[in-house]
Order: structure tokens, then sequence, then C-alpha cells
């Protein structure tokens, strides 16, 4: 409720970057992530950097790259398989074989 477009937008319009939600990559989250006590970054917890900001535009209006599509997607696949990402990921990662790569 507290990430704007997150009630209307569809998994294709975060996989094709037309969900109007904002980036989560802000002077903020950069500064947080280069400061020497850094704490450990989650889906969830990175999602509190957008927390209230406006959408960039309306679902479906636009193009624009955003970082937290990938954040909600994730998320999304942990809810409907009962697993963690990096988990199911590695499971995953069978079948995909090549071109794929998880960081954790």
């Amino acid at each position: 409720d507290q990430v704007a477009n997150v009630k209307e937008v569809t998994i294709a319009q975060l996989l094709s970057h037309t969900s109007g939600i904002p980036d989560f990559i802000t002077d903020e989250y950069d500064a947080d992530r280069l400061s020497s006590d850094a704490k450990l970054f989650t889906n969830e917890n990175i999602l509190e950097y957008i927390y209230g900001v406006e959408a960039d535009f309306t679902v479906g209006e636009r193009y624009s790259y955003s970082n937290t599509n990938f954040a909600l997607l994730s998320l999304i696949l942990e809810s409907a398989s009962g697993k963690d990402f990096q988990t199911l990921y590695q499971e995953l990662r069978l079948l995909w074989r090549r071109n794929c790569y998880f960081s954790p």
C-alpha cells in the first residue's frame, strides 16, 4: 500500500518497465549502501526507500527502467513458491543453465 501503483500494476507491466513505480536507487539508498555500517538489503527493506513517493507516471503510460520492479517480482515469486528467492533461483538454475547469475 505504501508503494505507488502497486495495486494497479500487472506482472507484465513490471517486466516491461511500464509500472510507473519509482526506482529505489536514490541518493539516500546509495549513501546507505556505501556507508561503513551498511545494513543487509532485502527486497522488503529496499522498498522503504520509495514508501510514500509518488508514481513516476500512470501504469502502462510509458516506459521507464526501475530496479524496484525486480524487487517486487522477486517478492511475488517468493510468495507464490513459498521459498526464498535465492533457493528458488538455485533450483531454477538447473533448468536455465546459461545466461543467468545470482549474487547473494
